[in-house]
């Protein structure tokens, strides 16, 4: 493994933050604390950071430890080694629970099967109203 100095993490834009915001236990809780790696200007640094080592978890570099698997597993594939945001798909809201999610290759409007099927309950149930 690559030595890293960490001297970036002085510009990182989640310094100072309530670490408990990027260890959330629920998958649901993670929109803000990826909307603050997405504002980052070291979001590159933090992402490879992170892919370095498979037994970080948390939220860094924008990505889930899930997601940082995915990259990894891409990167071996295809020896890429691009940006975190090159990396990483679009990001849009839920609909239903207002998490930043990632979405490829088509566009959706909720984040998970859970969300959608909530959605679809709620729109029923305006209907019959």
């Amino acid at each position: 493994m690559e030595y890293d100095s960490g001297a970036w993490r002085d510009q990182a834009a989640c310094k100072g933050a309530d670490t408990d915001l990027f260890f959330a236990e629920n998958i649901h809780d993670i929109g803000p604390a990826v909307e603050h790696c997405f504002e980052c200007p070291v979001i590159d640094e933090c992402l490879e950071y992170a892919i370095s080592d498979p037994f970080i978890v948390g939220i860094f570099g924008g990505t889930s430890s899930v997601q940082r698997a995915r990259i990894r597993k891409t990167r071996t594939k295809t020896g890429q080694r691009l940006s975190a945001k090159d990396m990483i798909p679009d990001r849009k809201t839920c609909e239903h629970c207002g998490i930043v999610f990632s979405y490829s290759p088509t566009p959706k409007r909720y984040c998970s099967t859970a969300c959608n099927k909530a959605a679809s309950r709620l729109r029923r149930i305006a209907r019959t109203a």
